[in-house]
């Protein structure tokens, strides 16, 4: 195809998480020596993808003939590093000043620092700013500001009222800004081809850059950078006024002309209530003209999720109930009354009415019209096959050199190096494959002990610690309203007089409910110990938790939604079944012990129907011991890679790269159909271009150009050309 090349593909990887990576010294020619292990940023799964997903696609690309340059793009937030520096970086060799990028915010301009590293799979670069640095990284959280930034926040609020409770605040909607037009920058100074774009934080860039042919990836599109107006600028009962104060707001605050705030910003709009700006809902808008899809998600299940209404959501949940509910049981008091009771029955915590309504369907079903008419793209993420308990490293790490961990248990490193290092099948470390099942639950069995000592770290629960026979429970995550943690603490005596083990980590992101989720299972986690019954909470986050997840007997994931579900696929391949609710990319077929489902305005219902499917697992492992074991191998078996994943995401690059060629060869041809007198030279060359795609290609051009084929131009893939002439042009 003329002057565009679908062998040799440059990319920018954008998000506002980085995740690990690994950097080469500048000055090496040899490119393993002198490496440095770098985690840039974390929260959740987007920092997982954006530090494997390049090396996905230059492993995977290779046998697809082709080859990848990868520029990653992330800001730097001191905070958020861990155990660096970009400062150190610098002065070590890994990183060089690479260019200075002008940005603008609300009509004042930023200068943001670009420093550019070497990697195995191209560049990354970081972006140095004061607009982030300093006032972010909270919790080591690329997302929580810290003390400093919250006095920034709460100063810019002196003067800034805004009209919606759930807009973002105004030192994260700058940050965001300036950091999307960087990205557009970048694009433009690296010659990019295509960009990969992660959440609308880095998705805003299409906005600042006319040229840019994007994949946006959407991993949880609950979050949508909600832009409020400030209410002291409005006056009552002036509506027209109103809204243009509003319009020339949002386009000064995001340095974008008012027609384009106009077309793609404003939302929840009507003639007498000014609404907002919605960052998501521009993004969206933006990736569909450009290259006919408006985003892909991390999941099948979550694109279906994320197209149904309101009242499709209803019936979905009417349906998989046993009894037929009330009229009234979506009623927004009711569903806070529900939500309420099982805070103060279980944790005797009264909650608020906004915190109550995190439960309530319309929060559940996004509240954004552009979500549900989308053209978005179900692709559920792979995982690096590192992580397999037959390569993971830190399997092998923790057993050759205990000593350069953090443990709880002063006694921990001892039995690592004077028991399992010394055992013949171990010293090298504690991985383990499914073609052997005998090493395989040897090595679970001494992950089980690290687990427990780990987890009952002091010498008076030494007991516990060569328990082999009871049922450990365990799970980590965040604590957020999406993981549904409070449903494990509420079943936490139960698990436990039971005889079973309870281990939860669940780290808290600063929110006022979490902290007292947090409280509560603390108190209730002392209370059982002192009584004989074994649960262990903690909210300090290890990233061996997936490890850990080795030695426990079952995985809790109790998720009201999860767009992907990273936990899952990180637990199967340390060979634990996992109990999970049937949402979004949970619940990846048969080989789990079992699914849930349950009404998500209840968590009284959440709770029995999880309560059924973790004690029918505990049951098969008591009564069933070889079906367990089957169930363990089964799961080691489980193919999680990227193969299948990187394979989608290139034919959409391959997709983004020729798609405005491709509107201008369809248009000619359609047109011909229709009668329109074009040049017969032009329809051959369109016909041309058409036939020389490869294959895979145009086989993605007839899905997609079907699938959302449209005569609504705000909608439609191919705009007024209809399937048969997609079906003619594209078929092999």
């Amino acid at each position: 195809m003329s002057n565009i090349s679908l062998s040799k593909i440059t990319l920018l990887n954008a998000g506002w998480e980085g995740g690990n990576v690994v950097l080469h010294k500048l000055s090496n020619k040899k490119p393993n020596k002198d490496n440095k292990f770098v985690s840039i940023s974390k929260a959740g799964g987007m920092a997982v993808v954006v530090s494997e997903l390049p090396s996905a696609l230059l492993k995977y690309g290779r046998d697809e003939k082709i080859s990848f340059i990868i520029n990653s793009v992330s800001p730097y937030i001191s905070g958020a590093i861990r155990d660096t520096s970009l400062s150190s970086l610098v002065r070590e060799g890994y990183l060089s000043k690479y260019t200075d990028i002008k940005t603008k915010y609300d009509g004042s301009q930023y200068s943001v620092e670009v420093y550019q590293g070497k990697t195995d799979f191209g560049y990354q670069y970081l972006l140095k700013s004061n607009v982030w640095d300093g006032k972010f990284g909270g919790n080591m959280s690329p997302y929580v500001l810290t003390l400093k930034g919250r006095e920034d926040d709460e100063e810019l609020k002196q003067a800034f009222e805004p009209n919606n409770p759930h807009a973002l605040g105004l030192l994260e909607e700058k940050a965001y800004i300036v950091f999307a037009q960087s990205v557009a920058k970048l694009y433009e100074l690296l010659k990019i081809d295509c960009a990969i774009l992660h959440d609308y934080h880095s998705g805003l860039a299409v906005l600042y850059n006319e040229d840019i042919r994007p994949i946006l990836i959407g991993h949880n599109m609950a979050y949508q950078g909600v832009m409020a107006i400030n209410k002291r600028l409005l006056k009552n009962g002036y509506h027209e006024f109103n809204h243009m104060v509003a319009l020339k707001d949002l386009s000064k605050r995001l340095c974008l002309d008012e027609i384009i705030v106009h077309k793609y910003f404003r939302t929840w709009c009507t003639p007498f209530d000014v609404g907002v700006g919605n960052i998501l809902q521009a993004v969206l808008k933006k990736c569909r003209e450009l290259t006919g899809i408006s985003a892909t998600t991390v999941s099948e299940g979550y694109a279906n999720e994320l197209k149904e209404t309101y009242d499709q959501l209803k019936k979905r949940i009417e349906s998989s109930q046993p009894y037929k509910l009330s009229q009234d049981h979506f009623d927004v008091e009711k569903i806070r009354m529900r939500i309420k009771d099982f805070y103060r029955t279980h944790f005797d915590i009264a909650i608020s009415d906004s915190e109550a309504d995190r439960s309530l369907l319309l929060e559940e079903s996004r509240g954004l019209e552009e979500l549900r008419l989308a053209n978005i793209v179900g692709i559920l993420n792979g995982l690096d096959t590192e992580k397999h308990a037959s390569r993971n490293k830190l399997l092998r790490d923790i057993i050759v050199n205990p000593y350069s961990f953090e443990w709880n248990n002063i006694e921990t490193p001892l039995f690592i190096k004077n028991v399992i290092a010394k055992d013949t099948d171990f010293r090298d470390g504690l991985n383990y494959h499914q073609s052997q099942p005998i090493r395989v639950f040897r090595a679970k069995s001494f992950l089980r002990k690290i687990l427990l000592m780990e987890s009952f770290p002091s010498k008076e629960h030494r007991e516990i610690w060569d328990d082999t026979t009871s049922f450990i429970h365990y799970s980590w995550g965040r604590l957020v309203d999406q993981k549904n943690i409070p449903l494990i603490i509420s079943e936490a005596e139960h698990i436990t007089k039971r005889g079973g083990i309870l281990i939860l980590v669940a780290a808290n992101p600063d929110d006022s409910l979490a902290r007292k989720i947090e409280e509560a299972a603390y108190l209730r986690s002392k209370e059982l110990l002192s009584n004989g019954f074994r649960f262990a909470f903690t909210s300090k986050f290890d990233t061996r938790g997936s490890i850990f997840a080795g030695g426990a007997d079952l995985v809790h994931v109790p998720s009201r939604y999860e767009p992907c579900g990273l936990t899952d696929m990180e637990s199967y391949w340390m060979g634990t079944p996992v109990v999970a609710n049937l949402v979004g990319g949970l619940g990846k077929g048969g080989y789990a012990v079992g699914n849930f489902t349950a009404d998500p305005t209840s968590m009284e219902s959440m709770r029995l129907a999880y309560r059924r499917v973790y004690q029918r697992a505990v049951n098969i492992k008591k009564y069933y011991p070889q079906k367990w074991r089957e169930l363990c191998l089964e799961a080691l078996s489980l193919d999680f890679s990227y193969k299948k994943p990187v394979h989608l995401y290139i034919n959409i690059i391959q997709l983004a790269i020729t798609k405005t060629e491709m509107n201008e060869c369809v248009k000619i041809i359609q047109g011909y159909k229709k009668g329109i007198d074009y040049d017969k030279e032009k329809l051959l060359k369109a016909k041309q271009k058409i036939a020389s795609l490869p294959k895979e290609l145009k086989r993605t051009y007839l899905e997609y150009g079907t699938k959302f084929s449209s005569y609504d131009p705000n909608r439609a893939f191919f705009y007024g050309v209809d399937n048969q002439t997609l079906y003619e042009l594209f078929k092999d």
